[in-house]
């Protein structure tokens, strides 16, 4: 069997100057209701479902429906199990089930969307909240990248592809030596798809996220200009010998390679597009002095004419604004590992402390000694206050704000609270 070797710049990178940081994933909901949902691979959130999926050689939908107050499978068969094993075995027909790998579902017009990686490539499908009237809608003539959150915007979806190269490099291995990244528009009335950007080919690319800021899409386009062999370091492997190395140095990699992270505004009325400049400057030491990192930040929500976004550093995770008009920045909320989410224009963020005896360590860890804390950051107020919701033991990620309060994510507080089963969702009253 071919041993493949892959290598994308900006995650490699990113695993070792972020390791500590924890994983983001930002739900936000900052334009009218109903008008804007942000399309995350697994799941994805409404003003009255979250919707998710666990994807496999099956992949089964469920919701958490905030009037019945649970988790539903989009199933409505009496007496169905709701078994996925069951169902590969033949011993159930539940419509929650699609037979393929499914991703970004969400819910629009009443339908439960959905995209499915078939043998005959990826196609987008609907079907009602119950299973039933599966449809395929339309059938996408690109290469879905699962790994980037997308966009919803009225009835027209935003993802973005990705497509890779290879070259053997000797009887066993082969080497990533180009990929093609793009945005694309799909219709949902029309049933129609559109390519958006033209980046071209390059050694190594990838959209990494997707958001909307004033009828403008802000693309997170991030590759790498070189090979490996155009580079000097030969091959991947060699490549990755030296990464994992004493001697590994960013100037040198980024330099060598040619890294880019840079962060595009698409105009949906012009259909223009443009750099998103909003000044930044990373505060990683090993980026300093090197040249097209001005979006090597993350867009967490955007709100009268304000960027809000955040740097994960080792040791410190740190959420901004940022003001189109004034060029004013502000550093509004900082801490070891802060996870947020955006919902009714105001961010809520989970926030852990560092142990300071591991704080030299390649990945320092959570201080379990010190229990977490919650904080929501009005936007339209401009005001960060701590909220009062935690429970000794565990650990609690928001998903959402409803009429009775919050939707999260619980799990404990252990050496793994930064891992949660999608499944463990409770509200907490507010």
């Amino acid at each position: 069997m071919k041993k493949r070797l892959l290598f994308i710049a900006l995650c490699i990178v990113g695993i070792m100057s972020l390791s500590a940081c924890g994983k983001n994933e930002t739900i936000a909901k900052t334009e009218t209701k109903d008008e804007m949902t942000i399309l995350n691979p697994i799941k994805s959130v409404t003003d009255d479902l979250a919707v998710k999926c666990d994807a496999g050689k099956c992949s089964e939908l469920y919701y958490y429906d905030y009037k019945m107050g649970g988790i539903v499978c989009a199933c409505g068969q009496k007496n169905c199990s709701h078994n996925l094993e069951e169902y590969e075995k033949g011993k159930n027909h539940c419509d929650a089930v699609v037979e393929s790998l499914a991703y970004f579902p969400f819910v629009y017009n009443d339908r439960l969307y959905f995209i499915v990686d078939a043998q005959d490539g990826f196609s987008l499908w609907s079907c009602k909240r119950d299973g039933t009237d599966k449809t395929k809608e339309v059938k996408l003539d690109f290469t879905l990248n699962t790994g980037s959150e997308g966009v919803r915007y009225k009835d027209k979806i935003y993802v973005s592809s990705r497509e890779e190269f290879y070259e053997m490099v000797d009887e066993n291995n082969e080497d990533l030596v180009g990929a093609i990244a793009e945005v694309y528009e799909i219709d949902l009335s029309k049933k129609t798809v559109k390519q958006l950007t033209n980046f071209g080919k390059r050694a190594d690319a990838v959209c990494a996220g997707i958001q909307m800021f004033n009828e403008k899409l802000i693309v997170s386009y991030e590759c790498r200009e070189k090979t490996c062999k155009e580079a000097g370091f030969g091959t991947m492997e060699k490549y990755f010998e030296w990464l994992q190395s004493d001697q590994y140095d960013y100037q040198e990699d980024y330099k060598k390679n040619g890294i880019k992270k840079l962060k595009y505004a698409y105009d949906l009325k012009s259909e223009k597009m443009e750099f998103f400049d909003i000044g930044f400057q990373s505060n990683f030491k090993g980026y300093q002095g090197i040249e097209n990192l001005e979006g090597a930040y993350t867009v967490l929500c955007c709100k009268n004419d304000t960027v809000y976004y955040l740097e994960p550093l080792i040791g410190e995770y740190s959420l901004y604004s940022y003001n189109i008009k004034t060029k004013e920045r502000k550093k509004l909320f900082s801490s070891f590992i802060n996870m947020e989410t955006v919902s009714d224009d105001i961010i809520y963020i989970t926030s852990m402390e560092m142990d300071e005896i591991t704080k030299n360590e390649v990945a320092p860890s959570v201080d379990l000694k010190q229990p977490p804390k919650y904080y929501s950051f009005d936007l339209n107020k401009g005001e960060l206050k701590e909220e009062h919701f935690g429970e000794e033991g565990k650990v609690f990620y928001v998903i959402d704000r409803n009429e009775k309060g919050l939707l999260v994510n619980e799990t404990d507080f252990d050496e793994n609270c930064q891992l949660y089963d999608e499944h463990d969702i409770r509200e907490i009253e507010m």
